[in-house]
């Protein structure tokens, strides 16, 4: 089935992808760090569910083979190319050990054990979230029970031994990360009917959606200034993280709404559409493109130093307009010369007798 592209939420992955690239500089981004790691991997599962239906006409283990091409031989070829430049960049000449030892991280793809390429294990969780949400729906289409499945599987993620997994992920293939962030990507999938019919234009003749908009710009404000936590500040209190994290989903979900309207308002520039398109190739190739950054910069006798927010801020866009100049285009180039190895060889298997 041919999936049917949206455009504005292109620009919200586009948006998705900015959040991803800033918040893996960590401290570097200042106040923006913890603000961008409060919801912008759950905005990534959050849109991946909104298309979590197409495909389960075919059975599960037809599904599973085919999103294992789609998402797991990318995350193979991504991670062997990150390997092979980080070995490169490092200084000491590394030993058959260190390479063994991170064809065995590439494998097991633990989040927070690929020094390599720490943006590609959302590639192995996002690849579990969705055949488990083909197992589920094989067994129910009823979308309470699917969502109370997947609510169930949120909740034990709390119960895991290093928990909650959003912290400590432990799992091979991050299991535990997809029983966390699942929740966020059938609630994409139950809202997406209703997310579709929103009136996203800011203007006078779209007043409710002026007032969502200015409500939910509010939240991320605060939740900007203050803190995911804050609510819990004021009160007091000390909650356990599991309590806490699930409290704050509503905060987590008008902070996507915000989003909804930033991206309506981009979406139509040629950078933004592109770069949402190719956000499988963003998340490959995010170290790759880094370390080619700094490199270059390194070599012209110059040093980077990115010491605030705004800093930051204009490293990750210069990051994303050299991934549109030079990735996007290069992949094009490679995809389009395998299209043509492809069909010249198969022209010739059938001009044989």
């Amino acid at each position: 089935m041919r999936v049917e592209r949206i455009e504005w939420i292109d620009s919200l992955k586009f948006i998705g992808m900015f959040y991803i690239y800033l918040g893996h500089l960590g401290n570097s981004a200042g106040k923006l760090y913890p603000f961008v790691f409060s919801f912008h991997v759950a905005l990534f599962f959050f849109v991946s569910g909104f298309f979590a239906g197409h495909g389960n006409e075919k059975s599960i283990a037809e599904f599973a083979w085919a999103r294992f091409r789609q998402i797991m031989i990318p995350y193979y070829i991504y991670s062997l190319i990150a390997i092979l430049v980080y070995l490169l960049s490092e200084s000491a000449t590394p030993d058959f050990g260190m390479v063994f030892d991170l064809l065995r991280k590439m494998l097991l793809g633990v989040r927070n054990d690929t020094p390599y390429a720490p943006a590609l294990w959302f590639l192995p969780c996002i690849f579990v979230t969705s055949v488990f949400f083909r197992i589920v729906h094989a067994f129910t289409a009823n979308r309470l029970k699917v969502g109370l499945v997947f609510a169930l599987a949120y909740l034990s993620s709390f119960l895991l031994p290093e928990t909650p997994p959003v912290y400590k992920p432990l799992l091979w293939l991050n299991i535990d990360s997809a029983m966390y962030y699942g929740i966020f990507y059938c609630l994409g999938w139950l809202l997406f009917g209703r997310i579709r019919k929103f009136d996203l234009r800011l203007a006078y003749g779209n007043p409710q959606g002026v007032a969502i908009f200015a409500g939910t710009a509010a939240i991320t404000f605060i939740v900007f200034l203050k803190g995911m936590n804050y609510p819990f500040q004021l009160l007091g209190v000390d909650w356990p993280a599991g309590v806490r994290l699930t409290l704050t989903l509503p905060f987590v979900l008008a902070i996507f709404v915000f989003h909804f309207f930033i991206a309506n308002l981009v979406c139509g520039i040629g950078m933004v559409s592109v770069l949402g398109r190719e956000t499988l190739l963003l998340c490959g190739l995010e170290t790759v493109t880094r370390s080619l950054i700094v490199t270059c910069i390194t070599l012209l006798g110059l040093s980077l130093n990115l010491y605030n927010a705004f800093s930051a801020v204009v490293f990750t866009g210069a990051t994303l307009v050299v991934s549109y100049r030079f990735m996007v285009p290069l992949k094009s180039r490679i995809a389009a010369r395998y299209r043509q190895g492809r069909a010249f060889g198969s022209a010739e298997i059938s001009a044989q007798p």
